[in-house]
């Protein structure tokens, strides 16, 4: 006897005996009701397409592209997959890995407004336009170990034992560099490959490991104005951005372990040339030199506050009245490969020669609030932690 459900108009038969008894005669039923996007054959058709070109295996033209750097360029280049994320959690890769929205370069050269809440002088919270929660940070140490979870950590100890997708981890006094947990070029694309700067053997990796190099953090002190003041300034170096303005240049330690066990930027290391591991598309090794310039980063410093003479002060321009409150902690960031146009006469230091170059401001807002406004190519989890560096300043000035 059939078994046959009926809610409003919709019939849907399970007696299995009938299908191949009425297989012709519904063929062209089927095939007229298919094109009615509301009929229950479309659906099936929909659901058995998406189905199969899930389970199918991937033709060569479907595979991850993987570019070459167009210059003798540190790092790998990846272009990510649509549905890589979900591959990832479904076989077994996924380590706290950073949301897309949090990881990916902010697609506008407008600017993203964002909040950050501190509370205890430890926890540090990111908010979309004040209230959309986007990261959590805690502060151990120097070390910073930022969270998607909002509730974060779980526990009271000094340090996270999980839950963590990236750490802003404090090299030296003036020095800190942010690791992703995972790492886009060889979960994402490899697979089969697994790099960590804590261990050299790949089955060793733990969750929370520094993998992924994402940003490098130097802080310094300079004089500014006629009365030399001594000024905040940073010197920030990213990954550089592909023209798709989604793909970044992969800072992966399993290719820079000839170089540094940390996998950090090549600026100021001994060596001046490095052998890159073989990649499982390329098996022969690379040797990139740092002795020219190379395209395969951005290199982000700050700027400083001019003098004015009518109000006898260092001043600094910032962007939309966000920044409220006079702190040590104020800083705007700029491009720092672009040049700067001249200042004809009679026009101000302060106009828009530089205004397009700014990306990223950060100031107080109220007590125990800050603004942080940033725009392409940052993303939001590098200038999150930028603006974390300047909560753990430890940079003496210069005496003489």
């Amino acid at each position: 006897m059939a078994d046959t459900p009926r809610r409003a108009n919709l019939s849907i038969t399970t007696d299995f005996s009938k299908l191949n008894h009425d297989a012709v005669q519904a063929s062209g039923v089927a095939g007229a009701a298919a094109t009615d996007p509301t009929s229950p054959f479309a659906f099936l058709e929909k659901a058995t397409k998406m189905i199969t070109d899930r389970l199918a295996p991937a033709s060569p033209l479907d595979k991850i592209e993987v570019l070459a750097p167009t210059t003798d360029a540190w790092g790998t280049t990846i272009r990510k997959e649509p549905f890589q994320d979900m591959d990832m959690l479904e076989s077994g890769h996924a380590r706290e890995y950073i949301a897309e929205e949090s990881l990916s370069p902010t697609q506008s050269k407008s600017w993203t407004y964002s909040t950050v809440e501190r509370t205890n002088k430890k926890q540090y919270k990111m908010f979309w336009n004040n209230d959309q929660f986007l990261l959590s940070a805690k502060q151990v140490a120097g070390t910073f170990y930022i969270s998607q979870y909002e509730h974060f950590p779980d526990t009271e100890s000094d340090e996270p034992s999980g839950h963590y997708c990236a750490v802003l981890r404090k090299i030296s006094d003036n020095n800190f560099k942010l690791y992703n947990c995972g790492c886009e070029g060889c979960d994402m694309s490899f697979s089969t490959f697994t790099c960590s700067n804590i261990h050299e053997n790949a089955s060793a990796v733990v969750e929370g490991a520094d993998r992924q190099l994402l940003a490098d953090i130097s802080h310094y002190t300079k004089a500014a104005g006629v009365i030399g003041s001594e000024m905040r300034c940073f010197s920030v170096t990213i990954p550089a951005v592909m023209e798709d303005r989604r793909s970044r240049v992969v800072w992966c330690p399993r290719m820079s372990r000839a170089v540094t066990p940390s996998g950090g930027t090549p600026r100021g290391t001994p060596q001046r040339e490095m052998v890159t591991s073989p990649s499982p598309h390329n098996k022969r090794q690379h040797r990139f030199s740092f002795d020219i310039p190379t395209s395969d980063r951005i290199k982000i410093g700050s700027k400083l506050p001019v003098w004015c003479p009518e109000v006898n002060s260092l001043m600094l321009k910032f962007h939309g009245g966000r920044i409220r409150e006079a702190s040590a902690k104020n800083f705007m960031l700029m491009v720092e490969d672009e040049p700067v146009p001249a200042t004809p006469k009679g026009e101000s230091v302060n106009g828009d020669n530089g205004a397009n170059r700014v990306l990223m401001q950060f100031g107080k807002f109220s007590k125990a609030k800050f603004a942080l406004d940033f725009r392409y190519p940052l993303a939001p989890v590098q200038a999150f932690a930028i603006g974390l560096s300047s909560c753990a300043w430890n940079v003496k000035p210069a005496t003489t």
